[in-house]
């Protein structure tokens, strides 16, 4: 059994198999198996799992492997195989290899294995390779015999079942369609269901698309019940296609039924009106194809195609073909590539690929589009040849005609079906790719339609496309390289839309995704966490919040400064400083400061173990379980050879790995092995020469080798039975070696010769020499002589005659002339009594004739010439038609007036003025005339349509410029026209040291610098933040040359003038230093010719000035000449000069170091350091009382009593609690916020109450008032803010003063009119007047208040301007006294040259 022998290596084998266990491994090796039955089989170990062959190969019974395992225990035994009804009866002497294996192979007769032949087989192992083969072979075709018997006979059962299985579908399917009233089925199913339309019987047939199916498959639809046959198709487009083309060609099965019977003058309808293309198209197809062709409503209000100048364009070109010989068909690839970019630009114009189809013509130009067309980029586009689109349409179609070729061959494009169907698939665009000369000259319906394509214009070669986004920029397409110009559909100009982050997008134009819903903005986010740290990641990405900016922090636990996340609070953060503190070991903790110390010291001490040695333990464990692995000297007891071990391995558990030398037995070859292997059983591997016994040849073979177990290999010239010599291996059999030797034989029948193998048998060849036979029909034929006659087709041509005509064709012998029609064309009368050429064969009372004839319409007078068969139809003469509206149009003969639509035009009137021309019978609901509407508010223009209304809020831009220098961002009605302006959205200008301020322009509190100080002089650097005072630097100053030499320290101003000799040194390239004496040598040379650009560049100035002149450089690289910038330097410093860094005047970069300028910087730090300290200085409370009174005395008349219950003075105190602080320290604006606030009524609650009441005593005030509260309250506290607070009050206070004259004030007096005027001024929407011009308005109003004997107090301005302390975002300047003062960046700008310092005047 393959079982047994396979697994023999893991049985425990008894002393005598353990002996031949050698002989055992090489049989293995050999691939061979023990089998039952006195058989074997050949098994490949390598590749065939033993469990796969087991089961494959499995012919034993449960019984039989039991003895067959029995026989590996036990003594070599003889046992019975029992006869069976499956297996001959066998006797079988049966033993494993022993010593008595080496015995001749037995061997098996030649030729197929039978029963008697195995039955002779007494011992397996004793059989040669082949031998075995063949056994393995007849064993393997009787149990493939059983298997077939079994599988037969279960076949017939399946058969059985599938049959019934079947009929009970059937019957199924049959019981739902006999309850439905339509059934929806392809001819294919038609024709598999035939017996259930048959049990069914409809009675109406209705065929879709029926030009394009074949009559066969119509008829195999019908059945014996069917009362009506609806067809429904167009027969000018693709016909139907027959696997055959023959049957074509030669019987016409292309032509439909439905096309058959139109032909035959069969009573039809036709649909005129076409739904699909818009009218430029439907021209390509009338009436070049169908002679009426009327375009519904619909198509005509089409959208233009996008990016684009044309709806229909036909691309002429000349590029040649391709044959493409594996696919017998066409390509042309300069073709493909400008249909794939245009189908890539439509993609890029937003299109969806589903609206989107590329037609051809050839299968080969569908394999080239295809594989130019990736599916990340084209996917969802289809893509098909034309004959696969029949009955489907799409939006845009670019088709690909292929042909273009010198000998003017057009293959089935000249086809008028085809071009039919390639011209009528788009609804709003169609492009058009071909060499159209060429089709020109090779079909007339392409002349008719290329004729009316170069009327409209749209035949060209080069195509026009047009950005969507700019208009005005257009391409011209000659080549696939100019699709390069419009890189992504588009132009190439930058984007540059405002995105949702507030960018620009950075890409080339592109119509596709205008609205940026998946753009990724590409810039560096700018969104900063609270402590102001930059976000790293893009801006399209989520914020990298919380911020993990490292920075020093201390913790509050411990009181160590760490490198802390930002975003983490100290409180919570464990402090990652080692901790100092002592175990009860006397170790130092390991662990971290913020964390708990540890129980178990690990620290590694030595400790003495049981063996004597010292280990290293850690300090909290013992020395119980420790294993010693010092490493000592052990000898083997047996061969005493020394070892090192670990000291806890016992020498035992080891073997011993020393090489040694030892003899083998019986061969005694020397061989070196470890010293634990045993030489007993170990192969010899050493090679020697050995003899076989047999042919006397020798061979070099491992010792332990046996020569009987493997055949020589020599190669011998040996005598064949056949005569011939032949080089074999010597253990080959001679007669079993084919004779490769070619001879020349002869066939027995036929006498001919033929060259084969020796050992080919004659009989097994063919004789292939061609004769002369011949046929049974008397002709002769050139056949190979083993050919009979009887099968051969005989293609000789022969007349033969017609039965019923008479007239002769040539045929084949063997094709018969029943069922062929007689082609020739003979005169016959038809019907009509006209007299028509036809075919034989054709029947006159189904043809067509086609003979031209006057024909005249029976609803009007107007007549036709056509062919005779034709009918008549509707009458297309174009008359002249009155419409119901009275105007007249020229429209076809047969056309209902109520189908038209009057063209004509005239003016229409609207209500508002407004006249438009426009067509007949359309009325004009709302007025779309563009006009100038004026909002009353604040006089803004806007434009509208006549009908819309203007909206409440204006909301054109405001163009104010703020004080701190940046131009207002809110619209009108979010400024209050202009009075009140919107919060400044930007960042703070640049500190007066000339950092950037990490605040908003809004803030009221000075933000302090956290940059690092940039100032350092010739001995070291500042290692101080920017906002802290530098350290003076004691040591000698070092600004000395030969001319000059400074006395003081380094931190102290010079007392040296500056040096103006040139400098005397020579730089790296040996020409004179273009410097200054005692100043750093500029690094570049204005001599050497490779330098020169880079001195241009550099130079700030006059490049050409004299050789003489000197240059001096700074940190920031620029070149200057020394007296130029001594004047712009010292120009910085006059009476009153702004806070600032010295700085560059080219790139304005902080000049940190020069010896030149050194006095100059020191100054600049002084001015920095009053600044620092003005901002810091204490606020007298004293003043602050003092304007608290003014600003609640200001607004309360003399006749209304300081009580805080009466209205009035609850508004007016609420107005004291706006208006802005004053103090020069920013600091105490919240005290001072908190000291107005004191003042106001606790319950609010009454607000609105209270303006109702003030409304009655002053309406004219309420409004301005209720604006004022509501500014406040949603705008944060700036400069900007007081500014528009101190005008917005003085200009109500001003309305209240006026209002108070007028209700005294005769209108006839010149004051009134003078008041009146003011009023107008003083309106929304009218300029804003300066604070001067108001106050001054204010004192004449209240000198007149004083005149007309009015009781009101008098507004003191001078407490409500805000002083240099509220203006924090402003340019800050020191004047010659020290006094640091602020201005805004809008008034500074405006007059640099007018700065008076307020402490000074004052």
């Amino acid at each position: 059994a393959l079982k047994l022998w396979l697994s023999c290596e893991d049985i425990k084998l008894s002393n005598d198999i353990k002996a031949n266990q050698n002989a055992i491994e090489s049989a293995t090796l050999n691939n061979t198996a023990v089998m039952e039955g006195d058989s074997e089989v050949e098994v490949d170990t390598d590749d065939t799992d033993l469990e796969t062959v087991d089961n494959t190969i499995n012919v034993l019974g449960a019984a039989e492997v039991v003895e067959a395992q029995r026989m590996v225990d036990e003594p070599p035994m003889v046992f019975q195989h029992r006869e069976t009804a499956d297996y001959a009866s066998v006797n079988i002497t049966s033993t494993l290899p022993c010593a008595s294996y080496h015995e001749e192979f037995l061997s098996i007769p030649d030729g197929p294995l039978d029963h008697v032949s195995v039955s002779m087989i007494h011992d397996v192992f004793k059989l040669s390779g082949p031998d075995r083969q063949r056994l393995y072979q007849y064993w393997k075709g009787q149990y493939i015999k059983e298997l077939l018997n079994k599988l037969y006979a279960k076949f017939d059962g399946y058969s059985a079942r599938c049959k019934e299985l079947k009929e009970a579908t059937q019957e199924e399917d049959f019981c739902v369609l006999d309850t439905v009233d339509v059934i929806g089925m392809t001819t294919t199913g038609a024709a598999k269901y035939q017996h259930i339309l048959q049990k069914i019987k409809p009675k109406i047939v209705i065929v879709e698309e029926a030009a394009e199916v074949l009559e066969s498959h119509v008829v195999s639809c019908l059945t014996a019940a069917t009362q009506q046959l609806i067809l429904i198709g167009d027969h000018k487009q693709l016909r139907p296609n027959p696997n055959e083309y023959r049957l074509a060609c030669e019987f016409n099965l292309d032509i439909s039924l439905f096309e058959r019977l139109i032909k035959a003058g069969t009573l039809h309808g036709t649909l005129e009106i076409q739904h699909r293309m818009r009218p430029e198209i439907a021209g390509l197809v009338c009436p070049s194809i169908y002679p009426t062709l009327l375009n519904h409503e619909s198509v005509e209000n089409y959208k233009s195609i996008w990016g684009i100048s044309t709806n229909l364009h036909f691309f002429d070109h000349t590029y040649p073909e391709e044959n493409n010989f594996d696919t017998r068909s066409h390509s042309n690839i300069e073709e493909a590539k400008l249909a794939v970019k245009l189908c890539e630009y439509f993609l890029n114009q937003d299109y969806s690929p589903s609206q989107i189809t590329v037609l051809t013509t050839y299968t080969g130009q569908l394999l080239t589009l295809k594989s130019m067309m990736p599916k990340k980029t084209f996917e969802g586009v289809k893509v098909t040849v034309v004959d696969n689109f029949q009955g489907e349409e799409n939006d845009i179609i670019i088709l690909s005609l292929v042909r273009s070729n010198r000998k003017g061959i057009s293959g089935f494009l000249k086809i008028e079906n085809r071009i039919c169907v390639a011209l009528s698939r788009a609804k709003k665009g169609f492009y058009c790719f071909g060499n159209f000369t060429l089709l020109r000259s090779c079909c007339d319906t392409w002349k008719s339609i290329l004729q009316y394509v170069e009327q409209i214009g749209k035949l060209n070669t080069s195509l026009e496309l047009r950005c969507l986004v700019h208009p005005d920029v257009r391409t011209i397409i000659y080549t696939v390289d100019d699709f390069k110009k419009v890189p992504m559909g588009g132009c190439k100009r930058i984007c540059n839309a405002d995105l949702r982050c507030g960018h620009a997008c950075t890409m080339l134009c592109h119509p596709k995704d205008r609205d940026h819903k998946y753009y990724k903005c590409k810039r560096q986010c700018e969104n900063k966490c609270d402590n102001g740290h930059r976000c790293h990641n893009l801006c399209y990405m989520k914020c990298s919040f919380p911020c993990m900016v490292l920075v020093d922090k201390i913790i509050p636990q411990c009181g160590h400064e760490q490198e802390v996340p930002c975003y983490c609070d100290p409180q919570d953060y464990e402090c990652q400083v080692p901790c100092k503190k002592e175990l009860t070991c006397g170790h130092t903790c390991t662990s971290k400061c913020g964390y708990p110390c540890i129980k178990y010291c690990k620290v590694l001490v030595p400790k003495p173990l049981p063996c004597g040695h010292e280990a290293l333990i850690k300090c909290s464990k013992g020395i119980e379980g420790h294993k010693c692995i010092t490493e000592v000297l052990k000898v083997f007891p047996d061969c005493k050879h020394p070892v090192m071990l670990p000291c806890h391995i016992s020498i035992d558990e080891v073997c011993c790995q020393e090489e040694v030398s030892r003899t083998l037995k019986p061969c005694d070859h020397k061989v070196v092995m470890m010293c634990f292997e045993s030489a007993d059983n170990y192969k010899c591997q050493h090679e020697v020469e050995k003899e076989f016994p047999n042919c006397g040849h020798s061979a070099m073979l491992p010792c332990s080798t046996s020569i009987d177990e493997v055949r020589c290999q020599k190669e011998v010239t040996r005598k064949l039975p056949c005569k011939h010599d032949a080089v074999m291996k010597c253990s080959e059999n001679v007669d079993e070696h084919k004779c490769e030797f070619k001879t020349v034989k002869k066939f027995p029948k036929c006498g001919h010769s033929v060259v084969s193998l020796c050992s080919t048998p004659i009989d097994t060849l063919c004789c292939k020499e061609k004769v002369m036979k011949t046929l049974p029909c008397k002709h002769e034929a050139l056949l190979k002589c083993f050919e009979s006659v009887d099968k051969y087709v005989c293609e000789y041509g022969v007349e033969k005659k017609f039965p019923k005509c008479g007239h002769p064709i040539t045929l084949p012998c063997n094709k018969s002339i029943e069922g062929l029609k007689c082609r020739k064309k003979v005169p016959r009368i038809l019907p009509c009594r006209h007299e028509a050429s036809l075919k034989c064969s054709v029947d006159v009372k189904t043809y067509s004739c086609r003979v031209n004839v006057q024909k005249s319409y029976s609803d009007c007078d107007h007549s036709i010439t056509l062919p005779c068969s034709t009918h008549i139809g509707d009458c297309q003469e174009m008359v002249l038609k009155t419409l119901p509206c009275g105007h007249k149009t020229e429209a076809k003969c047969c056309t209902s007036v109520r189908r038209l639509k009057c063209r004509c035009t005239g003016n229409v009137t609207l209500k508002c003025g407004h006249s438009f021309t426009t067509r007949c019978g359309v009325t004009i609901g709302k007025c779309p005339e563009l006009t100038i509407k004026e909002f009353p508010s604040c006089g803004h223009s806007i434009k509208l349509r006549c009908h819309e209304s203007l909206h409440p809020t204006c909301t054109a831009k405001c163009k104010a410029k703020l004080l701190c220098g940046h131009q207002c961002t809110g619209n009108c009605s979010e400024c209050y026209q202009g009075r009140m302006h919107k919060s400044c959205p930007f960042q703070m200008f640049p500190l007066p040291c000339g950092h950037p301020a990490k605040a908003q322009c809004t803030s009221m509190s000075f933000p302090t610098c956290t940059y690092k100080c940039e100032y350092h002089c010739s001995h070291r650097g500042c290692t101080h933040n920017c906002s802290e005072p530098c350290s003076p630097c004691k040591k000698p100053c070092s600004w000395n040359c030969e001319h000059y030499k400074c006395a003081k320290e380094c931190y102290e101003l010079c007392d040296r003038p500056r040096c103006d000799q040139p400098c005397p040194k020579l730089i790296q390239c040996r020409h004179p230093c273009i410097g200054i004496c005692g100043e750093r040598c500029p690094r570049v040379c204005r001599v050497c010719p490779n330098q020169r650009e880079k001195f241009r560049k550099l130079c700030i100035g006059n490049i050409d000035a004299k050789e003489a002149t000197r240059y001096i450089q700074l940190s920031c690289n620029h070149l200057f000449e020394v007296k130029r910038l001594d004047k712009l330097l010292d120009e910085q410093f006059q009476e009153c000069s702004i806070v600032e860094p010295l700085m560059c005047p080219a790139c304005k970069k902080h000049i940190s170091f020069s010896h030149r300028y050194g006095n100059l910087i020191k100054r600049k730090k002084e001015m920095i350091k009053a600044w620092r300290s003005t901002m810091t200085q204490p606020v007298s409370t004293e003043r602050q009382d003092t304007v608290i009174k003014k600003l609640l005395l200001n607004f309360v008349p003399a006749h209304v009593p300081e009580s805080a219950d009466t209205p009035l003075t609850y508004v007016l105190k609420k107005i004291c609690r706006l208006l802005p602080p004053i103090f020069k320290n920013v600091s105490a604006l919240l005290g001072l916020q908190q000291q107005c606030e004191s003042l106001i009524i606790e319950n609010e609650t009454n607000q609105y109450s209270v303006l109702k009441d003030l409304q009655k005593c002053h309406p004219q005030i309420s409004t301005p008032l209720q604006e004022l509260f509501e500014f406040f309250d949603k705008t944060p506290p700036s400069a900007q803010k007081s500014e528009d607070v101190l005008y917005e009050t003085m200009r109500i206070f001003l309305l209240y003063v006026i209002s108070n004259i007028l209700h005294v004030e005769s209108q006839q007096s010149e004051d009134f009119t003078h008041v009146q005027q003011l009023t107008e001024k003083l309106k929304p929407g009218q300029p804003r007047l300066s604070v001067a011009v108001l106050t001054s308005h204010l004192d004449a109003m209240q000198n007149t208040a004083e005149k007309l004997n009015l009781k009101l107090n008098r507004f003191d301005a001078t407490c409500l301007r805000p002083t240099k302390a509220t203006i924090i975002n402003g340019v800050w300047i020191i004047c010659s006294s020290g006094h640091v003062f602020c201005k805004p960046r809008s008034i500074s700008e405006a007059s640099e040259t007018k700065w008076q310092c307020p402490d000074c005047c004052h």
